[in-house]
């Protein structure tokens, strides 16, 4: 009965289980906004990460979908943790948000955002253009 039960809790996350892989690391500061009642909050010189789910990747043509996000901590207590589906042109290295979220708490639920469904060109050395090179151009970390 016991490997039962332990069977039955286990199956559900193994069902959602991803492949998370860091494609940059950086140290910067982020502006996270301004709530209604709150001072702005930022977070200074932090480590921020942008990984991508490798088993979300999809591939039509010259094009990649993929969801990925980026996560920072600072020492006085702000999280950063935003996650996007992106839709990236290989060919013509440009990118489209499909969905986009964040979360100010690490337990917290995500809040979705509207988008503007444009394309953008992929800047140098920017999240997108490490997310391009590893889901694109098969450069890993």
């Amino acid at each position: 009965m016991r490997k039962l039960l332990v069977l039955c809790c286990l199956v559900p996350t193994l069902a959602f289980a991803s492949d998370w892989a860091v494609v940059r690391k950086a140290d910067h500061s982020w502006w996270l906004g301004k709530k209604p009642g709150q001072k702005e909050s930022v977070m200074k010189e932090s480590t921020v990460f942008t990984q991508v789910d490798r088993e979300s990747i999809v591939t039509d043509g010259q094009f990649r979908q993929v969801w990925w996000k980026e996560t920072g901590t600072s020492k006085d207590g702000y999280v950063l943790d935003l996650i996007s589906l992106t839709t990236f042109d290989c060919k013509e290295h440009t990118w489209r948000d499909n969905r986009s979220g964040g979360r100010n708490s690490l337990n917290g639920s995500y809040e979705w955002e509207e988008l503007d469904r444009k394309t953008y060109r992929i800047e140098p050395d920017g999240p997108w253009d490490h997310i391009y090179g590893a889901i694109c151009l098969n450069k890993w970390k």
